[in-house]
């Protein structure tokens, strides 16, 4: 995510831009411009270094007030001092409280200095550089702050999605034991007596097989309840908090040109306080930009036609509202056609004085630039910041829903198996007779059934290909199937779910007396002689049965076909 970072460099860029000419306007010479660039790019150097910083926040402060008063020494009546830079860092580097009033007596020395060195004759004047110190200093921090906040959200997502999972699974975990976990313990408990009992085997074994039978008809439940995609969605949600940056910027930028105009013409703060209020409308209600914007520019820029430079200021609001509602490339290019007009066009003669007038329309550009920039990262920030918490409620809602699919289809496939399975060799056993080491296995086997539906809700189910062709093999042949098993190698262990649920329906829903298995690097081959589900020709469901497999073999990147021809059922999985 690099806005945040291109953000907050634009703005040092500019800003650095409106020091050095400010600078140049005072002494426009070569000598002087060799020693200002890099004094301020040092500043900018240490901002820079203080917004990644995690400790020494002092030595950068005290770097800071060296770089802006040390070169008064040398450069005495010719430095106009760049006092946002320490608060910046201040308020960067420091995690104390005590950042915030100092932050207010920088801003008041910063007032100080500038008087001692040149003459003041109003009270506007000489709060003039007090705001200006604070409106940098305060930008480049709600800048760095919003750009951290976006990092902070941006990468924690993954860690919310862990955590989301576990809570889910968690809930699944509770959900599998309410539902299976008693069915599945009385199938161990009846199989268990039917060995340690010899004179009721029988009965106990036939109830081992009712009851896998009606707990098959529980996990068909289960697997629609885990189905449930009824998590709720919320709207996009912009939260006020979010635009706290931006507010606290505009109120900063009222504040500033209200200093420009001069604070005894109070006349004038309705009309700011307006300003800035569209301003907020622009971000907020971006419906109503169509009337909301031309309304904006002509409470920005009629004025300067009484005001002037004074009044240039807010050009920069336009600049940002363009910015923001007008599609690029056309929206830079609009952007900087008002910047240049209002450096060039409105800033009278007067204003210039003996200063060299090019350095000083590049300042007053490279100022409404600033500007614009500060007022734009706090709006695109912010929103940025409340798509990054919307994507993140997305994310939480997506992560159950994948979750519920997953532990769906393994309940119906790997669970529906097994139980099937039992049914199966309980019959077996009662109609050809069974010894002790048969109800061990049986015991072995609906153990391991209950342990893998507990399992599932902690993690995917890995199934071995190999381990599942040799149980399929197994179950059909109890059955008395006669299986004919063609492998010229192993699929990957996406396929084996296709193969357990593709037995598990065969013994469910057909007559089938041979069973044609045929294995491949990439594909599984199961044909029956027996009556299977319909075809899906036209995009009809399938059943969960087959629908689960689709779904499984999709997202592993193959296809399922499952098609009935001359009095065959074939189930085909294929992958890419």
């Amino acid at each position: 995510m690099h806005l945040p970072r291109v953000i907050v460099a634009a703005w040092l860029i500019t800003y650095w831009v409106v020091m050095m000419t400010k600078n140049l306007s005072i002494a426009p010479t070569l000598s002087h411009a060799l020693a200002v660039g890099p004094l301020l790019a040092l500043q900018i150097v240490i901002v820079t270094v203080v917004a990644r910083a995690a400790r020494g926040g002092w030595w950068y402060v005290a770097a800071q007030v060296a770089l802006t008063y040390g070169p008064l020494a040398f450069l005495s009546g010719v430095w106009h001092v760049g006092s946002g830079f320490i608060i910046a860092t201040l308020l960067l580097a420091v995690r104390h409280w005590i950042r915030w009033p100092l932050s207010v007596v920088a801003g008041v020395v910063a007032a100080a200095v500038h008087a001692s060195l040149w003459p003041v004759s109003t009270v506007g004047e000489m709060a003039w550089p007090f705001v200006a110190a604070v409106n940098a200093g305060l930008a480049c921090f709600i800048l760095v702050h919003m750009s951290r906040l976006t990092g902070r959200l941006d990468a924690t997502r993954d860690e919310l999605s862990r955590e989301t999972l576990a809570q889910e699974r968690l809930r699944a975990a509770v959900r599998l034991r309410g539902a299976l976990g008693d069915h599945l313990s009385a199938i161990t408990a009846a199989l268990e007596r039917a060995r340690d009992h010899e004179h009721e085997a029988a009965q106990e074994i036939r109830h081992a097989a009712g009851l896998a039978r009606a707990t098959l008809g529980k996990v068909r439940e289960v697997a629609v309840d885990h189905r449930d995609t009824s998590v709720p969605a919320r709207e996009p949600t912009r939260p006020l908090p979010m635009y706290g940056a931006l507010v606290v910027t505009l109120t900063l930028h009222v504040w500033q040109t209200q200093a420009n105009i001069g604070l005894h013409r109070v006349g004038y703060l309705p009309l700011l306080l307006a300003v800035a209020f569209l301003q907020f409308g622009v971000v907020l209600w971006p419906r109503h930009v169509r009337w909301l914007l031309p309304l904006q520019a002509a409470l920005c820029l009629a004025p300067m036609s009484f005001l002037g430079w004074e009044w240039s200021a807010m050009a920069g609001f336009v600049g940002v509202s363009i910015l923001l509602k007008v599609r690029a490339p056309w929206s830079f290019v609009l952007a900087g056609l008002v910047m240049v007009a209002v450096g060039t066009v409105h800033i009278p003669a007067e204003a210039v004085g003996a200063y060299d007038t090019l350095v000083v329309r590049i300042y007053w550009i490279a100022a409404n630039l600033s500007m614009t920039i500060n007022l734009y990262g706090a709006a695109k920030l912010a929103d940025l910041a409340a798509d990054l918490h919307d994507s993140r409620e997305r994310l939480v809602r997506m992560t159950v829903l994948t979750e519920r699919l997953r532990l769906s289809r393994d309940v119906h496939d790997l669970t529906g198996f097994g139980l099937s399975a039992i049914a199966l060799k309980c019959d077996v056993l009662l109609r050809k007779g069974y010894e002790r080491a048969d109800l061990d296995g049986l015991i072995e086997l609906s153990r391991r059934v209950r342990d893998e539906s507990y399992a599932m809700a902690r993690s995917s189910s890995d199934l071995s290909f190999p381990e599942e062709l040799e149980a399929a093999r197994a179950v059909l042949e109890a059955a008395g199937i006669e299986v004919d098993l063609r492998v010229s190698g192993h699929p990957p262990a996406a396929l084996a779910p296709v193969l357990r649920e593709s037995v598990t329906n065969l013994l469910r829903h057909s007559v089938a007396r041979h069973v044609t298995i045929t294995c491949t690097p990439s594909r599984l081959i199961v044909v029956n002689d027996g009556v299977g589900p319909p075809a899906d020709s036209g995009g009809t469901s399938l059943g969960h049965g087959l629908a689960n497999l689709r779904e499984r073999v999709a997202s592993a990147g193959g296809h399922l076909a499952a098609e009935p021809a001359g009095g065959r059922f074939t189930i085909t999985a294929e992958l890419a």
